[in-house]
């Protein structure tokens, strides 16, 4: 086996070949430290998708159009902390406000300006929903948590049957 060292896609590390958990992409090999590393990563990727296609149906972009540049480094910003599900999640909550600022006619002299005024919305309300998500995430671990222990004690436990030292096991 080679002692060939690659690079995490994700973190950066160094690692071995054999070490590292590969994925083929189209025809190259792309290495990760673990598959759940791997994993978390998709599945944050498809929750980043999921927030545009919230953001675009909002400010009423359709498919093909380019979303503001200044509100993609906005997110960007706020991405670096907050998960992209807290992040659509306060877009969710407060699409009724951002979709008529976003639509109000005369009030903003330029694209900037709506979108710089939509991101207060959003980092003025960001806090609570991270907050709320934080503690479903805790009550979500807390259920499985006890959901494996009701499992174990659920499994049927015989104890082993002694010999008996006394004649009456002979009697019969």
């Amino acid at each position: 086996m080679s002692n060939r060292k690659c690079k995490c896609k994700i973190c950066k590390k160094e690692m071995k070949v054999k070490d590292a958990f590969k994925v083929n992409n189209n025809g190259k090999n792309a290495y990760y430290c673990s598959e759940s590393e791997y994993n978390e990563h998709i599945k944050e990727k498809q929750e980043r998708e999921n927030m545009i296609k919230l953001i675009r149906s909002i400010l009423g972009y359709v498919d093909g159009m380019i979303l503001p540049p200044i509100l993609i480094k906005k997110i960007n910003v706020l991405n670096k902390f907050y998960p992209s599900e807290v992040l659509s999640d306060c877009f969710d909550f407060n699409k009724d406000t951002i979709s008529y600022w976003w639509n109000l006619e005369g009030k903003f002299s330029n694209e900037y300006g709506r979108v710089s005024y939509i991101m207060k919305i959003i980092e003025s309300n960001i806090n609570d929903q991270y907050i709320k998500w934080k503690n479903k995430k805790q009550i979500e671990k807390k259920n499985l948590i006890n959901k494996n222990k009701t499992s174990i004690m659920n499994i049927d436990y015989e104890p082993k049957k002694r010999k008996s030292k006394d004649i009456s096991s002979f009697l019969d």
